[in-house]
């Protein structure tokens, strides 16, 4: 068991996990990057390869910057984004469905991510 997870625990767990214990998440590039590295041993490693995180990680972060600099009523992981048919009004990327309205997957696991971690962070008196 790693971070108290399960070996089947889902990316959001994982990401809420490392949060929980004082993981710092971010992207640089087209990688992950997770501080401090000296606590990534190679059990967690490996538990971070069998999950897709960068795409929610990368969207949390430009969540995260957007609310600092321009905030809205709803978050967004980009200030170009026009959502319409077809497309995420978060990030601006397709959606499964040519039709369809709302977030990308990874666009609302950030965004529930978003929440959540603003609210611990809120209780907590972290600004």
């Amino acid at each position: 068991m790693v971070l108290g997870l399960e070996a089947q625990a889902g990316s959001t767990s994982l990401i809420q996990a490392l949060l929980r214990h004082g993981y710092d998440l971010d992207v640089e590039g087209d990688r992950l990057r997770i501080r401090p590295a000296d606590r990534v041993d190679d059990t967690l490693a490996e538990l971070l390869t069998q999950h897709e995180l960068l795409p929610i990680v990368l969207r949390l972060v430009a969540m995260r910057r957007l609310a600092r600099v321009a905030p809205k009523a709803v978050v967004y992981a980009s200030p170009e984004a026009r959502g319409g048919p077809g497309r995420c009004f978060s990030c601006g990327d397709p959606l499964e469905h040519p039709t369809a309205y709302g977030r990308c997957g990874p666009c609302d696991v950030a965004a529930d991510l978003f929440y959540s971690r603003s609210v611990i962070e809120e209780s907590a008196g972290v600004s």
